[in-house]
């Protein structure tokens, strides 16, 4: 991770035990259980329903916000992101899938994102939701990852993609380069939503 959440002398921070959906239908992914480390950092969790009847794991990182040193990276304006699009005509929208999870946290930071629930303590290995700076350094990895078409047929802003083009075959051709980088960064949209 290119930014981890820098925080300096923390207090131990721990909540009472949340229940959490019993582990054979959660979605573990960049969850490591940590029964065996003493429990110094821990915040509130609940679920929320989505649209689609899934459960989204959500984390009140509050207190950890507050205490950390924020990130600059600077995101830019929507508006300024559209003065780009004269003269296109053809557009696609590519939404990842789980953006932040392909971020690794820093291993003396992975603490710091733990939770714990009836069945164990967990700590997040990878970026999870909620934290103050994951919307800047994911911004900075899809800066570096499409910088060759930034500012000529792509836009990036946090986990969206727009590829914008003048014409079908162009579009084509310029839709073909997204896919491929995204396949060899192994970064994966979410078709649901493009």
């Amino acid at each position: 991770m290119a930014d981890g959440a820098q925080t300096g002398q923390v207090p131990p921070i721990v909540p009472p035990v949340t229940p959490l959906v019993p582990p054979s239908r959660r979605d573990s992914s960049g969850l490591s259980p940590r029964q065996e480390v003493a429990i110094l950092f821990g915040v509130e969790i609940l679920y929320v329903k989505k649209k689609d009847g899934t459960l989204r794991l959500c984390i009140d990182y509050r207190q950890l916000n507050r205490v950390t040193i924020k990130n600059k990276y600077p995101l830019r304006r929507i508006d300024d992101l559209f003065d780009q699009l004269r003269g296109a005509m053809v557009f696609s929208k590519i939404d990842l899938r789980s953006g932040y999870y392909e971020l690794r946290i820093k291993e003396q930071d992975v603490p710091k994102t733990a939770f714990s629930t009836r069945y164990g303590h967990y700590e997040f290995l990878v970026m999870p939701f909620g934290l103050t700076n994951a919307p800047a350094v994911f911004m900075d990895l899809m800066n570096r990852v499409f910088h060759p078409y930034l500012d000529t047929f792509v836009i990036v802003f946090i986990d969206d993609i727009l590829v914008y083009s003048k014409n079908d075959d162009e579009h084509a051709v310029h839709l073909r380069i997204v896919l491929q980088t995204l396949r060899e960064r192994q970064l994966y949209a979410k078709f649901s939503k493009c």
